[in-house]
């Protein structure tokens, strides 16, 4: 080339590649493999090393078989052997690819170098942005033809230039002559107002039973605008119906909590903050946990490890379990303040048509004041069975209630738990019930009792266990009857149990009674100091009770000399 062809071929923004044939025997009947190995590229600009992403002229042309596909080299060899056999310019649409592998949409176009012998100049058009716009004019053409809410193009003289699929199928399932039958009523005038504004315009309205969201976008070069229909009744429907559930959630008198499947709170009503004082806006977002006063509580209100496991075990496996979806049973819960409620909850379980979990309702019923009535109302049985074995003894109210005060206090020092010491405050004083089954001449008798007569003062302990032992709420009562006169080495009645064999509440309730024993006067015994009473109490160490109570006995003497001078009568 000469200097100034050589710089304005080097400098031309179209890809210009100069490719030399003359190796080349036969121009027909051409392989790929063929072509690419006996041809050369003599010149090449800029433009195209940009196109290709090649780094050089030694680059471009070793890695020609990247760059040209199969698929499209038969209208490439045709138009080589045209450009030949014609000596005139041929020109094509195909596809090549970068050295990195982009796809290229290109026009080819081919022309002879007569000077140059067996040489054809290869100028390249990068046609892809464009075939891309074709390509997505072509899906948005589309579009209208698919979409199944009614699409309309109307002029502003009432002409209908154009109407979607679904919107002749909409006018004929419903009866309707024209589009303008089912717009609203504006549409029917000489003048749409909404040709007057220059902005997009969303509406809602009725006709005929039915709710339509109707969109408007103007074109007013054209004179023109695109309706967009769309049938909202049966989401209108949803929605209501939502809104109603929504509404009747919200002032239903039940306390209803709602959550997601981890137990994450969504929703509350305001009859939750009554139970626990708590605002929708505390609880939104928080785990159903802070209901939850721990495992220490439930333990120190009598609840095992092994029952607290069980009950929550229980509940999730429920309520996850598609064929049941449901639970109920009775938790503590505590409140904002801390105090403690006792809770009949029931939980159902919200499945989608995949029974996939999605929500969970709770619906919690405080029953802390029925719970606590209750438990008041046993009580005062309690206290009634205490007082008809009284009757039967010597025994005084005032002896049968230190004895329960003195229990509790012991317990709790013990470290038991809340239901353990309030239990044994109630049922301590029952440990003398079997009494009721003891023969007068006997029970009452102010003398020394014979052997014979001993013995069967003993059975006043099974005789008490009969009493109790088949209601599940007065175990701890049966074991105090039958046990109490058991001694920590053994040598007690009726089973001669010893050391840890022994149930605690019995010996609780055993150390109480000797030292409440002590201090009251008896026909045949004059009433005993504290001092005196406690020296008593630490020399049976070992033998009658165990080591350890009486340490925490010696650690509360004075609390318990108080409650019996307090109490004495």
């Amino acid at each position: 080339m000469k200097n100034l062809n050589r710089l304005l071929f080097d400098l031309n923004p179209t890809p210009l590649c100069l490719f030399d044939f003359s190796q080349l025997d036969n121009l027909k009947n051409l392989s790929l493999e063929y072509l690419i190995k006996n041809i050369s590229i003599k010149e090449v600009n800029q433009a195209t090393f940009d196109l290709y992403e090649a780094k050089n002229h030694e680059e471009l042309e070793k890695n020609l078989y990247k760059i040209i596909p199969k698929e499209s080299f038969d209208d490439l060899s045709k138009s080589i052997e045209c450009v030949f056999s014609k000596q005139k310019c041929a020109e094509i649409e195909t596809i090549n690819y970068t050295l990195n592998g982009k796809k290229l949409d290109l026009v080819l176009r081919f022309t002879p170098i007569k000077e140059e012998g067996t040489c054809i100049l290869v100028s390249a058009t990068d046609v892809s942005h464009y075939k891309s716009i074709i390509e997505d004019n072509k899906k948005l053409a589309k579009l209208p033809e698919a979409n199944p809410d009614i699409v309309a193009i109307i002029s502003c003289q009432k002409e209908i230039k154009y109407l979607n699929p679904a919107g002749k199928e909409a006018l004929e399932f419903n009866g309707y002559k024209n589009i303008f039958e089912i717009l609203p009523t504006q549409f029917t005038t000489h003048t749409c107002f909404e040709c007057q504004n220059t902005n997009k315009i969303k509406m809602q309205y009725s006709k005929e039973n039915k709710n339509y969201l109707m969109k408007i976008h103007p074109f007013h070069d054209e004179k023109e605008c695109m309706v967009t229909l769309s049938d909202i009744t049966e989401f209108t429907s949803i929605k209501e119906e939502k809104n109603l559930l929504a509404k009747a959630f919200e002032i239903n008198h039940q306390p209803l909590i709602m959550t997601n499947p981890t137990g994450n709170i969504i929703k509350v009503n305001n009859a939750v903050e009554k139970i626990y004082g708590y605002s929708s806006d505390e609880l939104q977002g928080k785990n159903t946990n802070i209901l939850n006063p721990g495992r220490e509580v439930y333990r120190d209100l009598g609840y095992s490890e092994k029952e607290y496991n069980q009950l929550f075990s229980n509940l999730w496996k429920s309520i996850k379990d598609p064929e049941i979806g449901q639970w109920e049973d009775v938790v503590i819960n505590q409140a904002k303040d801390g105090s403690l409620k006792w809770i009949k909850l029931m939980i159902s379980t919200i499945f989608d048509e995949n029974m996939t979990i999605k929500n969970y309702i709770a619906m919690p019923v405080d029953i802390s004041k029925k719970t606590n009535a209750t438990a008041e109302s046993k009580i005062d049985l309690y206290k009634a069975l205490a007082d008809l074995a009284e009757m039967r003894d010597y025994e005084t109210g005032s002896h049968m209630k230190r004895v329960g005060l003195f229990a509790k206090l012991i317990a709790q020092t013990y470290g038991m738990s809340i239901k353990f010491y309030d239990d044994i405050k109630v049922f301590a004083p029952l440990h003398d019930i079997g009494k009721v089954g003891i023969s007068d001449s006997i029970l009452l008798a102010e003398r020394k009792l014979s052997d014979e007569e001993f013995e069967k003062m003993k059975n006043h302990t099974v005789y008490g266990y009969e009493i109790l032992k088949d209601k599940e709420e007065l175990i701890m009562a049966a074991e105090i009857s039958l046990s109490h006169h058991e001694n920590f080495n053994g040598t007690g009645y009726p089973h001669q149990l010893k050391g840890d064999d022994i149930p605690l509440a019995a010996h609780i309730a055993s150390i109480a009674d000797v030292y409440d024993a002590l201090r009251s006067k008896r026909s045949y015994k004059e009433p005993w100091t504290h001092e005196t009473a406690l020296k008593e109490i630490v020399s049976l160490s070992g033998t009658k009770f165990d080591p350890k109570l009486v340490k925490i006995f010696q650690s509360v003497e004075e609390k318990i000399e108080r409650i019996y001078d307090k109490l004495k009568g």
